[in-house]
């Protein structure tokens, strides 16, 4: 069976082009995919673009890194083997990312942003190896397969599996039930009633605002419930068990909450205080007498331990419950003469509670400090927390996951492959050696947080990097490496560095600089300025005023909508002015585009592809109006590219006269519509130079 493509031209075979014939986004180097409603198989290392519609793109048969955009409609996504990103868009999605480091996103719009407002239904599955997802809206379901995965439902009632690795677990907004399967996992459950289920391994799982259910299961965990009524259930194993939110400034202490909190079997510690550091610590549930407390339902007086705030020693009494209350042993906090209920430690009574010597008054070593904080890592793989201060994190070696949270924070990655999220506020990110995923602003839920558009500088090093900036005008800098940058809000510079770099340069007006390497870079909307730097390099822009500039390299560079300029640089460049892919044709209506070929033998193009049907031309609605202006056309060596259906209809003649301030040369018609005015070349030259294209 012959595979379903669409070919581009034949004058591009060598140095050819892929762009998203949706979107105009510049994607890969190679022949360019348009979906069908069969599968679609790829070649080695593509990207696969497919449509509004209901598109099924499988590239399963591939040992390749490729890249499989679902854009609108219900799509199947199928990778096989390989590093692939695969984006299903907007619509009731089916991801298989199949073996592989893999990048996999549900609702994403077409500047490259999470978009939740799709509230697609989506199933994303991972597959062997270390993946990363976003869900974004929509109650979806991510599985994430063998390997240390990174899942973020995000909006939605969500079903997350992290399964076998050591995962890194995010519900986001809604009612979702988490399984962290087995490994070590951590997870934030998000705001919602959500079910979380450690599974096998030493996890460390935490509630956020709504009445959350965790489940430890085997090995020894740290379960935080968090704000809200929570049951949290250690299962087998040591655990560590906390009712309410242990850290300042948010600091949940209990009110108003009743949690219900289960040990299982193993020497378990129930929590009844925050971790603070240097200072006198608060108690939970201390304020509401008998409507804030927590149930400890098994306390085993032999193996556990109840943990209080050493400030408390002094004032903590034991008593029986009082009537309505659960029968056990009630823990009191007597300040001033009152009692106040803080604990009901279920089928023990007072007196053996109160011999077992099974309290702990003091801190145990918590995972952060309050305020601003400085933390050092070691060599091995850690999970690091900072506070919403200004902090100081070194993770050293290993791969880490580090969570800045609010503030100016300043983060250091070292050696190892490493997962940066610096939150809210103008932070520092150098993520050092290593294939690292660096995000800018996301808000305590996991979510990219556009609204904080803190002014960000993330630095890749070397390795194989992935960044999301967020909102904030940031300073991204790739290093060493293949990298994948998305800048999205927000007045950017970006610095693709040494490597074949993918770049996203969204909302904004951006400065982009792809550097060595075979770079793509789409520069999104807003007046921005391109860089090619040297490589075979693919430069696109998008709605805007856009400069773009290809210098060194055998380049493609299209303008799409606007007024743009573009300059090739050396080598032999292949100039659009505008988009030559429809739906999103351009047509150069109406804009003016300047086009400078530079050294080397180039070609400008002057008509959409499309192929089975004839194709329309560039500039030729709105006369003098719309053109383009190729400023150093060389007789010799440069090609002008013209749909093939339209040749009988093509004039030379003198530029207009009533184009002031143009240099002279040669104005091109199509039906006595200037397209184009190429300068410094008279008609009679043009036409007998043969350099004319029509494909």
């Amino acid at each position: 069976m012959a595979k379903p493509k669409t070919v581009i031209p034949q004058l591009l075979d060598e140095t050819s082009i892929s762009t998203n014939p949706y979107t105009g986004k510049v994607t890969s180097n190679g022949t360019i995919f348009i979906a069908t409603p069969n599968p679609i198989y790829a070649p080695t290392g593509e990207a696969f673009i497919g449509t509004p519609g209901n598109d099924k793109i499988n590239t399963e048969a591939l040992i390749s890194n490729n890249v499989l955009f679902g854009l609108g409609g219900n799509d199947r996504l199928l990778s096989g083997i390989g590093n692939d990103v695969l984006v299903a868009g907007a619509g009731n999605d089916f991801v298989n990312a199949g073996d592989g480091n893999d990048l996999i996103f549900g609702d994403f719009n077409s500047n490259g942003d999470l978009d939740f407002g799709q509230e697609g239904n989506d199933t994303l599955n991972g597959g062997g190896g270390d993946d990363v997802f976003l869900g974004g809206g929509g109650n979806d379901i991510l599985n994430g397969g063998t390997g240390a995965d990174n899942i973020a439902g995000q909006d939605g009632n969500d079903v997350i599996n992290g399964d076998a690795g050591d995962d890194l677990l995010t519900g986001g907004l809604g009612n979702d039930t988490i399984r962290g399967g087995a490994g070590d996992d951590r997870g934030l459950a998000g705001p919602g009633d959500d079910l979380f289920y450690g599974g096998d391994g030493n996890d460390r799982l935490g509630g956020d605002t709504g009445d959350d259910t965790l489940y430890g299961g085997a090995g020894n965990d740290l379960l935080i419930g968090n704000v809200g009524n929570d049951l949290v259930s250690g299962g087998k194993g040591n655990d560590w068990i906390v009712g309410s939110n242990p850290y300042p400034p948010e600091l949940g202490l209990g009110l108003p909450e009743i949690d219900t909190l289960t040990g299982g079997s193993g020497s378990d510690i129930f929590f009844l205080g925050e971790f603070t550091i240097g200072q006198n610590t608060k108690v939970f549930y201390d304020k509401l007498g008998n409507q804030d407390y927590a149930l400890i339902t098994d306390f085993n007086v032999k193996e556990d331990f109840i943990q209080l705030p050493e400030s408390l020693q002094t004032i903590i009494g034991l008593g029986p419950t009082a009537a309505g209350l659960p029968k056990g042993t009630a823990i009191y906090a007597n300040r001033n003469g009152v009692n106040d209920l803080i604990a009901i430690v279920a089928g023990v009574t007072p007196q053996q509670l109160g011999s077992s010597g099974r309290f702990i008054f003091g801190n145990p070593t918590p995972n952060s400090t309050p305020g601003t904080g400085i933390f050092t890592g070691s060599d091995a793989s850690e999970g690091f927390i900072g506070t919403p201060g200004n902090d100081t994190i070194f993770t050293l070696g290993g791969n880490n996951t580090t969570f800045a949270l609010d503030g100016d924070d300043r983060l250091f990655g070292g050696a190892g492959n490493d997962d940066f999220i610096s939150g809210a506020g103008n932070d520092f990110v150098d993520a050092g050696a290593g294939n690292d995923l660096i995000f800018g602003d996301f808000d305590l839920n996991g979510d990219l947080d556009f609204g904080v558009e803190g002014n960000d500088t993330l630095l890749g090093g070397a390795g194989n990097d992935v960044f999301f900036a967020g909102g904030g005008n940031d300073l991204i800098n790739g290093g060493t490496g293949n990298d994948d940058i998305a800048a999205q809000d927000g007045n950017d510079t970006i610095n693709g560095g040494t490597g074949n770099d993918n770049i996203l340069g969204g909302s904004g007006e951006d400065v982009i600089y792809g550097d060595a390497g075979n770079d793509k870079v789409f520069a999104g909307s807003g007046n921005d300025i391109l860089y090619g730097g040297d490589g075979a390099d693919r430069l696109g822009g998008d709605t805007g005023d856009d400069k773009i500039f290809g210098e060194s390299g055998n380049d493609v560079l299209i303008g799409n909508l606007g007024s743009d300029t573009l300059s090739g640089g050396d080598g032999d460049d292949r100039l659009f002015g505008s988009n030559p892919f429809p739906p999103e044709l351009g047509l150069g209506k109406p804009e003016i585009d300047i086009l400078t070929g530079g050294s080397g033998s180039d070609i400008f193009f002057f008509g959409e592809f499309t192929v089975g049907k004839d194709s329309a031309v560039y500039y030729d609605k709105l006369g003098n109006q719309d053109y383009a202006l190729i400023t150093d056309f060389n007789l010799n060596e440069d090609f002008i590219q013209l749909p093939e259906d339209i040749q009988i209809t093509i004039g030379l003649g003198p530029v207009p006269a009533d184009l002031t301030g143009l240099p002279q040369g040669a104005g091109i018609y199509s039906n006595n519509d200037l397209i184009a005015v190429v300068a410094g070349v008279g008609p009679q030259q043009l036409a007998a130079s043969g350099h004319f294209l029509f494909v």
